[in-house]
């Protein structure tokens, strides 16, 4: 904690929230060891409660995420499908049929919007931006680390 003390106190005394882990930090480290001036420690690894922290200052939300997700299903399209399986649910024909059809025109605009989104990507004459839109693109995910070695030390 001596050497990340001053890194804190100069860069981070600002912040409202600060979670710091270390694998060394048990019962048997003192709360003193540990406390930065002007801030309250909550050892939440210490206690059953192990969630105080995560309660108390984090919020959560949940994504439902599917494997075949299509990129350009957003908001709008979601709010349509819900719409089209009320409106079957109902048994109501001519609700279905409209609702059908506006699914099926949130589905063309939001394939426009990403098309048009992806497309901006390359005319920017930004190369960090046109390799994003090339990976979206692909579908590209990289599945090995780009080094396996230390960057700051020279080649041996």
């Amino acid at each position: 904690m001596d050497e990340i003390r001053p890194r804190i106190t100069s860069h981070c005394m600002n912040s409202c929230v600060m979670v710091i882990t270390e694998t060394w930090l048990d019962s048997a480290v003192p709360n003193a060891a540990i406390e930065l001036v002007g801030r309250t420690v909550y050892p939440a690894d210490r206690t059953a409660d192990s969630a105080f922290c995560t309660d108390t200052v984090l919020t959560t939300k949940t994504i439902k995420v599917f494997p075949n997700q299509k990129p350009w299903l957003d908001r709008k399209v979601r709010s349509l499908l819900k719409a089209r399986n009320v409106a079957y649910r109902s048994g109501d024909r001519l609700a279905y049929s409209n609702a059908q059809r506006e699914l099926k025109k949130g589905i063309t605009e939001a394939k426009q919007r990403y098309q048009q989104r992806i497309e901006g990507q390359f005319v920017n004459n930004n190369p960090r931006s046109m390799w994003r839109g090339i990976k979206a693109i692909t579908d590209y995910k990289s599945s090995t680390p780009l080094t396996s070695h230390d960057a700051t030390l020279p080649d041996a």
